[in-house]
Protein backbone atom coordinates (compact mmCIF):
# COMPACT_ATOMS: atom_id res chain seq x y z
CA UNK A 1 0.00 0.00 0.00
CA UNK A 2 1.23 3.57 -0.77
CA UNK A 3 1.87 6.02 2.02
CA UNK A 4 1.06 9.12 1.20
CA UNK A 5 2.96 12.09 2.62
CA UNK A 6 0.46 14.59 5.01
CA UNK A 7 0.81 17.51 2.66
CA UNK A 8 -0.71 15.35 -0.13
CA UNK A 9 -3.45 14.29 1.51
CA UNK A 10 -3.94 17.68 3.11
CA UNK A 11 -4.17 18.83 -0.71
CA UNK A 12 -6.55 15.84 -1.32
CA UNK A 13 -8.91 16.85 1.39
CA UNK A 14 -9.12 20.45 0.41
CA UNK A 15 -9.57 19.90 -3.29
CA UNK A 16 -12.39 17.07 -2.36
CA UNK A 17 -14.00 19.71 0.32
CA UNK A 18 -13.72 22.51 -1.92
CA UNK A 19 -15.52 20.71 -5.05
CA UNK A 20 -18.22 18.93 -2.84
CA UNK A 21 -18.96 22.65 -1.13
CA UNK A 22 -18.82 24.30 -4.32
CA UNK A 23 -21.18 22.02 -5.50
CA UNK A 24 -23.61 22.09 -2.74
CA UNK A 25 -23.85 26.45 -2.88
CA UNK A 26 -24.32 26.11 -6.84
CA UNK A 27 -27.36 23.69 -6.12
CA UNK A 28 -28.54 25.94 -2.96
CA UNK A 29 -28.19 29.20 -4.76
CA UNK A 30 -29.83 27.95 -7.99
CA UNK A 31 -32.92 26.15 -5.49
CA UNK A 32 -32.54 23.28 -7.16
CA UNK A 33 -31.57 21.50 -3.60
CA UNK A 34 -33.94 20.77 -0.46
CA UNK A 35 -31.57 22.66 1.60
CA UNK A 36 -32.79 25.53 -0.50
CA UNK A 37 -36.23 25.69 0.82
CA UNK A 38 -34.86 25.33 4.16
CA UNK A 39 -32.61 28.42 4.24
CA UNK A 40 -35.65 30.29 2.42
CA UNK A 41 -37.97 28.77 5.55
CA UNK A 42 -35.36 30.96 7.51
CA UNK A 43 -35.97 34.33 5.87
CA UNK A 44 -32.40 34.00 4.13
CA UNK A 45 -32.65 34.33 0.06
CA UNK A 46 -29.28 33.39 -1.68
CA UNK A 47 -30.73 33.19 -5.20
CA UNK A 48 -28.91 36.72 -5.59
CA UNK A 49 -25.62 34.67 -5.48
CA UNK A 50 -26.58 32.32 -8.34
CA UNK A 51 -23.00 31.33 -9.93
CA UNK A 52 -23.52 33.25 -13.20
CA UNK A 53 -20.44 34.42 -15.18
CA UNK A 54 -19.78 37.42 -17.25
CA UNK A 55 -16.69 37.74 -19.77
CA UNK A 56 -15.06 41.62 -20.26
CA UNK A 57 -13.67 42.72 -23.23
CA UNK A 58 -10.93 42.84 -24.15
CA UNK A 59 -9.38 41.65 -20.86
CA UNK A 60 -11.35 38.94 -21.10
CA UNK A 61 -11.61 38.81 -17.00
CA UNK A 62 -14.32 36.74 -15.82
CA UNK A 63 -16.38 38.76 -13.03
CA UNK A 64 -20.01 38.77 -11.38
CA UNK A 65 -21.08 38.98 -8.23
CA UNK A 66 -22.39 35.33 -8.08
CA UNK A 67 -19.11 34.26 -9.80
CA UNK A 68 -17.58 35.81 -6.43
CA UNK A 69 -19.35 34.15 -4.40
CA UNK A 70 -18.94 30.70 -5.48
CA UNK A 71 -14.79 32.01 -5.29
CA UNK A 72 -15.38 32.61 -1.85
CA UNK A 73 -16.94 29.44 -0.97
CA UNK A 74 -14.70 27.38 -3.01
CA UNK A 75 -11.25 29.17 -1.16
CA UNK A 76 -12.50 29.21 1.91
CA UNK A 77 -13.56 24.98 1.60
CA UNK A 78 -10.67 24.06 0.30
CA UNK A 79 -8.37 26.33 2.79
CA UNK A 80 -9.88 24.38 5.75
CA UNK A 81 -8.28 21.39 6.01
CA UNK A 82 -4.65 22.58 5.50
CA UNK A 83 -5.03 25.51 8.07
CA UNK A 84 -6.29 22.83 10.65
CA UNK A 85 -3.83 19.91 10.01
CA UNK A 86 -0.64 23.08 10.00
CA UNK A 87 -2.17 24.41 12.65
CA UNK A 88 -2.20 21.77 14.69
CA UNK A 89 1.53 20.85 13.44
CA UNK A 90 1.92 24.52 14.14
CA UNK A 91 0.85 23.94 17.92
CA UNK A 92 2.80 20.44 18.34
CA UNK A 93 5.89 22.08 17.36
CA UNK A 94 5.50 25.06 20.40
CA UNK A 95 4.96 22.18 22.39
CA UNK A 96 8.21 20.35 20.83
CA UNK A 97 9.90 23.72 21.26
CA UNK A 98 9.80 24.13 24.98
CA UNK A 99 9.96 20.31 25.56
CA UNK A 100 13.71 20.38 24.00
CA UNK A 101 14.90 23.40 25.87
CA UNK A 102 13.83 21.64 29.47
CA UNK A 103 15.40 18.42 27.78
CA UNK A 104 18.89 19.90 27.25
CA UNK A 105 18.82 21.07 30.27
CA UNK A 106 18.01 18.49 32.46
CA UNK A 107 20.52 16.42 30.49
CA UNK A 108 22.93 18.56 31.54
CA UNK A 109 22.41 18.83 34.96
CA UNK A 110 22.14 14.90 35.21
CA UNK A 111 25.31 14.48 33.39
CA UNK A 112 27.21 16.90 35.61
CA UNK A 113 26.29 14.40 38.46
CA UNK A 114 28.87 11.58 36.49
CA UNK A 115 26.18 9.82 34.84
CA UNK A 116 26.85 8.38 31.83
CA UNK A 117 24.99 9.86 28.89
CA UNK A 118 22.79 6.37 28.12
CA UNK A 119 21.34 6.21 31.21
CA UNK A 120 20.87 10.03 31.75
CA UNK A 121 18.81 9.81 28.47
CA UNK A 122 16.99 6.73 30.16
CA UNK A 123 16.42 9.07 33.78
CA UNK A 124 14.67 11.40 30.95
CA UNK A 125 12.26 9.28 29.94
CA UNK A 126 10.52 9.04 33.10
CA UNK A 127 10.33 12.86 33.21
CA UNK A 128 9.79 14.42 29.90
CA UNK A 129 6.39 14.76 28.39
CA UNK A 130 4.33 13.69 25.54
CA UNK A 131 5.25 14.33 22.56
CA UNK A 132 8.86 14.46 22.82
CA UNK A 133 9.16 11.77 24.74
CA UNK A 134 7.78 9.68 22.28
CA UNK A 135 10.77 10.79 20.28
CA UNK A 136 13.40 10.35 23.04
CA UNK A 137 11.59 6.57 23.59
CA UNK A 138 11.67 5.80 19.76
CA UNK A 139 15.55 7.66 19.17
CA UNK A 140 16.83 5.40 22.60
CA UNK A 141 15.27 1.98 21.55
CA UNK A 142 16.56 1.98 17.84
CA UNK A 143 19.88 2.32 19.51
CA UNK A 144 19.26 -0.62 21.73
CA UNK A 145 18.09 -2.49 18.85
CA UNK A 146 21.51 -1.32 16.91
CA UNK A 147 21.20 1.27 14.61
CA UNK A 148 23.89 3.88 14.74
CA UNK A 149 23.00 7.23 16.05
CA UNK A 150 22.63 8.98 13.05
CA UNK A 151 19.94 6.88 11.85
CA UNK A 152 18.24 6.79 15.11
CA UNK A 153 18.21 10.28 14.98
CA UNK A 154 16.92 10.84 11.41
CA UNK A 155 14.05 8.59 12.49
CA UNK A 156 13.19 10.20 15.80
CA UNK A 157 13.71 14.06 14.92
CA UNK A 158 13.99 13.77 11.10
CA UNK A 159 10.62 15.52 10.19
CA UNK A 160 11.39 18.65 12.82
CA UNK A 161 12.97 21.72 11.65
CA UNK A 162 16.14 22.58 10.83
CA UNK A 163 16.93 24.87 14.41
CA UNK A 164 15.57 21.99 16.46
CA UNK A 165 17.41 19.12 14.64
CA UNK A 166 20.70 21.16 14.90
CA UNK A 167 20.63 21.27 19.07
CA UNK A 168 19.52 17.98 19.21
CA UNK A 169 21.83 16.94 17.03
CA UNK A 170 24.14 17.29 19.88
CA UNK A 171 23.35 14.25 21.72
CA UNK A 172 24.44 12.39 18.93
CA UNK A 173 27.69 14.11 18.69
CA UNK A 174 27.88 13.70 22.38
CA UNK A 175 27.97 9.56 22.05
CA UNK A 176 30.29 9.27 19.60
CA UNK A 177 32.57 11.79 21.31
CA UNK A 178 33.28 9.49 23.89
CA UNK A 179 34.70 11.19 27.17
CA UNK A 180 33.15 14.94 26.11
CA UNK A 181 29.83 14.33 26.24
CA UNK A 182 29.27 16.48 29.30
CA UNK A 183 31.11 19.29 27.99
CA UNK A 184 29.25 19.07 24.89
CA UNK A 185 25.84 18.93 26.62
CA UNK A 186 26.54 21.58 28.49
CA UNK A 187 27.56 23.75 25.58
CA UNK A 188 24.30 22.82 24.24
CA UNK A 189 22.25 23.72 27.18
CA UNK A 190 23.84 27.15 27.42
CA UNK A 191 23.39 27.36 23.78
CA UNK A 192 20.02 27.03 23.87
CA UNK A 193 18.77 28.89 26.91
CA UNK A 194 20.06 31.86 25.19
CA UNK A 195 18.35 30.65 21.90
CA UNK A 196 14.94 30.60 23.89
CA UNK A 197 15.55 33.92 25.22
CA UNK A 198 15.95 35.64 21.56
CA UNK A 199 12.80 33.50 20.77
CA UNK A 200 10.82 35.18 23.54
CA UNK A 201 11.88 38.72 22.26
CA UNK A 202 11.62 38.29 18.92
CA UNK A 203 8.04 36.66 19.33
CA UNK A 204 7.07 39.82 22.06
CA UNK A 205 8.53 42.22 19.17
CA UNK A 206 6.66 40.53 15.97
CA UNK A 207 3.51 39.60 17.48
CA UNK A 208 1.92 42.63 16.97
CA UNK A 209 2.89 42.94 13.67
CA UNK A 210 0.59 40.10 12.82
CA UNK A 211 -2.32 42.01 13.70
CA UNK A 212 -0.92 45.17 11.59
CA UNK A 213 -1.03 43.05 8.22
CA UNK A 214 -4.44 41.70 8.83
CA UNK A 215 -6.11 45.06 10.10
CA UNK A 216 -4.29 46.43 6.52
CA UNK A 217 -5.96 43.78 4.15
CA UNK A 218 -9.50 44.31 5.92
CA UNK A 219 -9.08 47.92 5.55
CA UNK A 220 -8.30 47.94 1.94
CA UNK A 221 -11.40 45.93 1.38
CA UNK A 222 -13.59 47.73 3.56
CA UNK A 223 -12.65 51.11 1.37
CA UNK A 224 -13.28 48.98 -1.88
CA UNK A 225 -16.46 48.27 -1.16
CA UNK A 226 -17.28 51.88 0.11
CA UNK A 227 -15.78 53.25 -3.02
CA UNK A 228 -17.96 50.78 -5.11
CA UNK A 229 -21.12 51.77 -3.04
CA UNK A 230 -20.14 55.74 -3.69
CA UNK A 231 -19.75 54.92 -7.39
CA UNK A 232 -22.86 53.33 -7.83
CA UNK A 233 -24.80 56.41 -6.21
CA UNK A 234 -23.29 58.63 -8.45
CA UNK A 235 -23.79 56.07 -11.56
CA UNK A 236 -27.74 56.50 -10.52
CA UNK A 237 -27.90 60.04 -9.82
CA UNK A 238 -25.78 62.04 -11.66
CA UNK A 239 -24.67 59.54 -14.91
CA UNK A 240 -26.35 62.50 -16.93
CA UNK A 241 -24.81 65.10 -15.96
CA UNK A 242 -20.86 63.33 -15.37
CA UNK A 243 -21.52 62.10 -19.25
CA UNK A 244 -21.24 58.15 -17.99
CA UNK A 245 -23.69 56.39 -20.08
CA UNK A 246 -22.67 52.95 -18.53
CA UNK A 247 -20.43 51.27 -15.93
CA UNK A 248 -20.70 47.79 -15.10
CA UNK A 249 -20.26 48.71 -10.85
CA UNK A 250 -20.14 44.54 -10.87
CA UNK A 251 -16.84 44.68 -12.85
CA UNK A 252 -15.19 46.55 -10.37
CA UNK A 253 -16.97 45.11 -7.98
CA UNK A 254 -14.77 41.80 -8.90
CA UNK A 255 -11.52 43.29 -9.61
CA UNK A 256 -11.31 44.84 -6.27
CA UNK A 257 -11.97 41.30 -4.96
CA UNK A 258 -9.49 39.72 -6.88
CA UNK A 259 -6.62 42.41 -5.70
CA UNK A 260 -7.91 41.86 -2.02
CA UNK A 261 -7.54 38.02 -2.59
CA UNK A 262 -3.64 38.81 -3.99
CA UNK A 263 -3.47 40.80 -0.95
CA UNK A 264 -4.63 38.42 1.15
CA UNK A 265 -2.49 35.60 -0.60
CA UNK A 266 0.89 37.59 0.54
CA UNK A 267 -0.21 38.91 4.01
CA UNK A 268 -0.38 35.29 4.34
CA UNK A 269 3.14 34.09 3.53
CA UNK A 270 4.52 37.25 5.43
CA UNK A 271 2.57 36.26 8.50
CA UNK A 272 4.04 32.79 7.68
CA UNK A 273 7.31 33.12 6.83
CA UNK A 274 8.85 36.27 8.82
CA UNK A 275 7.16 36.88 11.34
CA UNK A 276 6.07 33.02 12.33
CA UNK A 277 9.35 31.47 11.04
CA UNK A 278 6.70 28.44 9.83
CA UNK A 279 5.76 28.75 6.28
CA UNK A 280 2.67 26.18 6.38
CA UNK A 281 0.98 28.19 8.74
CA UNK A 282 0.29 31.37 6.29
CA UNK A 283 -3.09 28.56 5.45
CA UNK A 284 -4.35 29.90 8.90
CA UNK A 285 -4.46 33.35 8.44
CA UNK A 286 -5.25 33.05 4.51
CA UNK A 287 -8.30 31.51 6.00
CA UNK A 288 -9.42 33.93 8.21
CA UNK A 289 -8.85 36.82 6.26
CA UNK A 290 -10.85 35.00 3.40
CA UNK A 291 -13.12 34.93 5.54
CA UNK A 292 -13.57 38.20 6.45
CA UNK A 293 -12.80 40.18 2.93
CA UNK A 294 -15.79 37.35 1.55
CA UNK A 295 -18.10 38.72 4.06
CA UNK A 296 -16.71 42.63 3.32
CA UNK A 297 -17.67 41.88 -0.23
CA UNK A 298 -20.64 40.18 -0.59
CA UNK A 299 -22.51 41.08 2.83
CA UNK A 300 -21.25 45.00 3.58
CA UNK A 301 -22.64 46.27 0.75
CA UNK A 302 -26.18 45.48 1.82
CA UNK A 303 -25.78 47.20 4.85
CA UNK A 304 -23.98 50.40 3.35
CA UNK A 305 -26.13 52.94 1.68
CA UNK A 306 -25.09 56.83 0.47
Amino acid sequence: MIKLKDSVKVAIRSIALSIVVSALWTCITMEISPLADMIRILGIDLSAYRPYVKISYPLLIPYGKGFVALISVALISGLIPGAIHYRRKWRELIILREEMYSLMRSLSGIIRTGVGLGMALDTLLTITRPPMSDRLKLFSSLISLGYSADEAFRNAFGDLPRDMRSILYTIVIALQSGGRAPEIIDYAASFTADMRAFEELREGRLSQYVYIVIMACIAFAISAVVMLKMLETIVKTGAGILGIAFLDIEFFHSLYFYASLIIVLFSSMTIGRALKGYTPIALFYALIMSIIVSLIFLVMPVFVKF
